[in-house]
């Protein structure tokens, strides 16, 4: 990449554009950054009250062919008005068959964004909801609802880790639920 001179911003105005444009961007890039940890996701607020996920149920028995939902939902006696979160499993143990809001959470009938699936590869990933205007929630409550489908009668596990994010956008970050699945009964 080769930056303008000052002489050359008078005699060729794109060479200027492209350069503003470049210094915003790494501005942009640079801003973001500030107060983050090292592993890049913004750092939380040491007086937000602590936050977690739970998934409901934690264990499923299961034998091949059995059908079973799984909640996924959070428990925090802050407030939380978003959510971004990714799941995974082991897709030769397990077929995804389905991801909705899950009705505490959602106030829209939808996803904030499109939610990207690779069934083969075993994992959900861009699942992000929020709360319109100032209805953020507290305590335990659910933000997705998810079903699968048991091919073996080996263990399993769905793990789903993201983040949380009060009205005032402070995150609590890295949060993690499993949900253990056993052979059993389907």
């Amino acid at each position: 990449m080769k930056f303008a001179t000052p002489a050359a911003h008078a005699s060729d105005p794109e060479a200027s554009t492209f350069d503003r444009k470049f210094v915003f961007l790494l501005f942009a890039l640079l801003f973001t950054q500030i107060g983050s940890v090292c592993d890049g996701t913004p750092a939380a607020d040491p007086g937000a009250a602590p936050a977690g996920f739970v998934c409901t149920p934690s264990n499923v028995y299961v034998g091949p062919g059995g059908v079973f939902n799984v909640a996924v939902k959070f428990n925090t006696a802050g407030s939380v008005q978003a959510m971004n979160l990714d799941v995974k499993w082991d897709p030769v143990r397990l077929t995804f068959l389905s991801i909705s809001p899950h009705p505490d959470f959602d106030d829209d009938g939808h996803f904030f964004s499109p939610v990207i699936v690779d069934a083969a590869a075993g994992r959900v990933h861009g699942v992000r909801d929020s709360r319109h205007g100032a209805n953020a929630l507290t305590g335990k409550k659910g933000i997705v609802s998810m079903q699968f489908r048991a091919e073996t009668s080996q263990p399993s596990s769905i793990v789903t880790t993201g983040q949380l994010s009060n009205p005032q956008g402070v995150l609590s970050a890295g949060l993690t639920a499993t949900c253990y699945v056993s052979p059993g009964q389907s």
